[in-house]
């Protein structure tokens, strides 16, 4: 029987898992921000600190390829802005592009990316395991210093728990998986011990 190997891209170990609600900031320096590419949850804070002559306007997608300054009615922030906020809640999923209105023509602009699998807080990005398809519908799970784990869709909806035996490093999952996205959180004694994120391709 011949094994695929799932890969999983975006391995990232969590102390909280979900429905958590974060703030997260985004510094304007020079022509950029940092972070130039912003991964949250629904619902999280977005908050601009020290922009200065920089502003943060959300464009569309197209406008923001070309470095058109052409404000879409979003969110608008600092240097020149209708508003003098510094921060806004973003609660709808997707991909939201912005400028600095000054310097659009430089290319300075960012990227949020709203996720409901990003509800969850980083805590290490280290270590990973193998998930492999087995054929009908059966997967093997491989892991370390875990009593159990839990595995959700990117909506956050939970599709398989079970406790795992400590003396062992793998289990046998006997349900079938759609190909897609799914978030695996382990943990040991009640305390999350790792959560990564990788796709699944049967």
């Amino acid at each position: 029987m011949r094994m695929k190997k799932i890969l999983f891209t975006a391995s990232i170990l969590f102390t909280t898992f979900l429905n958590a609600q974060n703030t997260h900031q985004l510094t304007g320096f020079d022509h950029g921000y940092d972070p130039d590419v912003l991964y949250m949850a629904p619902g999280d804070t977005v908050q601009f600190t020290s922009l200065g002559y920089h502003s943060a306007t959300e464009i569309d997608y197209i406008d923001w390829v070309n470095n058109v300054d052409n404000h879409n009615g979003g969110f608008d922030v600092g240097f020149g802005a209708a508003t003098t906020d510094m921060w806004f809640v973003i609660n709808t999923p997707g991909t939201y592009y912005y400028i600095c209105e000054p310097h659009a023509d430089m290319g300075m602009k960012g990227t949020i990316v709203v996720d409901a699998s990003a509800q969850i807080n980083e805590i290490d990005a280290s270590g990973s395991f193998n998930f492999f398809a087995l054929g009908a519908g059966s997967y093997k799970l491989q892991y370390t210093d875990s009593d159990r784990y839990e595995l959700y869709n990117l909506n956050g909806q939970l599709i398989i728990e079970d406790v795992l035996d400590q003396m062992n490093t793998e289990t046998i999952i006997d349900n079938h998986l759609l190909d897609g996205a799914y978030v695996v959180r382990f943990s040991k004694d009640g305390r999350t011990t790792k959560v990564k994120k990788g796709f699944v391709q049967n």
